[in-house]
């Protein structure tokens, strides 16, 4: 079976990382992509893939809005159209496959299937970013060597917390005790955790009520759609008073695949509290930056080391109730893997039947 899905919107990196002066190569879903912009300044991504011998177009320049491949001299505009040909005519062979791209939220989404499928409404809702001050803000992107599945078990499994992120983010044990309430649809799946009236709960939050002592509600939420792109939201309060006067932090996770044995993980974390605090957002930043990459890449990257080439169900491994949540979205991605397949197959079935 397929590693990757084509008919999503993939998060391909943040906006500001495309400029009108310099391209932006990155591999997505196993697909050397390169992105710039046209003399406008909209999005465009083609193949990283001159048609001429083959080299990466990302190692060339942006002259008046088309990219021009460093080795020949080759220009193609947005659509992967060649524009340009120093050395004789254009050909038809000189083209280049294009994608459809969007900005949304400071992201930029990428789809590599059908563009007719490409509808702007399915993009994941990450509009949560613009709430907080931009001051309260701090981003990252790693590439781990481990497959995106890995990752996205990472995240849905959250009671991970109380043991590998004991000392920056663990929540004593809360995440451990509470079961979640999950929600599937088309698309995604939505694991909501609630604890009342705990002595315990994340330290770094705790610390920021008016009585760090008093007992808490504490809850938690992880919308993951099957691009990878995830939004997750913890808070607490004192027990009993509303969600709308809590403490909150939000985070951005995108486990983009980048190889069947490799991924982008992007993030962007905020809070609605110490929002103009910048020791405080150093602080978090530090501590956020050590567990992602100093604790999560490196045990993911370890759990796949020890896998090797086998497929994680394949492997039988010994599920736990802390699993139901990550289950679930390997099984919806599988279905999402065989519905895209079936229609492949349909078209080419249909296909000289049409002509």
């Amino acid at each position: 079976m397929r590693d990757f899905l084509s008919d999503v919107w993939y998060v391909a990196g943040w906006s500001d990382e495309v400029a009108r002066e310099r391209p932006l190569a990155r591999t997505i879903a196993n697909t050397p992509v390169v992105m710039f912009r046209d003399n406008r300044g909209e999005l465009a991504a083609l193949r990283d893939r001159c048609p001429h011998r083959f080299s990466p177009l990302s190692k060339g320049r942006i002259a008046n809005g088309v990219i021009e491949c460093g080795y020949h001299g080759l220009q193609f505009d947005r659509q992967g159209a060649c524009v340009a040909n120093p050395h004789g005519p254009i050909s038809k062979a000189l083209a280049v496959e294009s994608f459809t791209m969007a900005e949304r939220d400071g992201l930029l989404w990428l789809w590599l299937g059908d563009s007719a499928k490409a509808r702007m409404e399915s993009i994941p809702d990450m509009s949560a970013v613009q709430q907080e001050p931009s001051n309260s803000h701090f981003r990252g992107h790693l590439s781990v060597r481990a497959h995106h599945l890995l990752l996205v078990d990472n995240i849905l499994d959250l009671s991970h917390a109380d043991y590998l992120h004991k000392a920056a983010l663990g929540s004593g044990g809360t995440m451990t005790r509470t079961r979640p309430r999950i929600e599937e649809g088309e698309d995604f799946i939505l694991a909501e955790w609630f604890a009342a009236k705990e002595d315990k709960g994340v330290a770094i939050m705790r610390a920021e009520l008016a009585d760090p002592n008093a007992l808490i509600d504490m809850w938690t939420s992880v919308r993951w759609h099957t691009s990878g792109a995830v939004l997750l939201k913890v808070g607490i309060t004192p027990t009993g008073e509303p969600r709308d006067q809590g403490i909150v932090t939000h985070v951005i996770h995108a486990m983009t695949p980048q190889t069947p044995g490799s991924s982008h993980y992007f993030y962007r974390v905020w809070r609605n509290y110490q929002s103009d605090n910048a020791e405080y957002s150093r602080m978090m930043e530090g501590a956020v930056r050590f567990a992602f990459e100093g604790e999560d890449k490196d045990m993911i990257e370890a759990q796949q080391i020890n896998m090797g080439d086998g497929d994680f169900m394949s492997m039988k491994p010994a599920l736990l109730a802390i699993d139901s949540a990550s289950m679930r979205a390997r099984r919806l991605f599988d279905r999402a893997l065989a519905a895209e397949d079936m229609a492949r197959m349909e078209v080419a079935r249909s296909g000289p039947m049409s002509a």
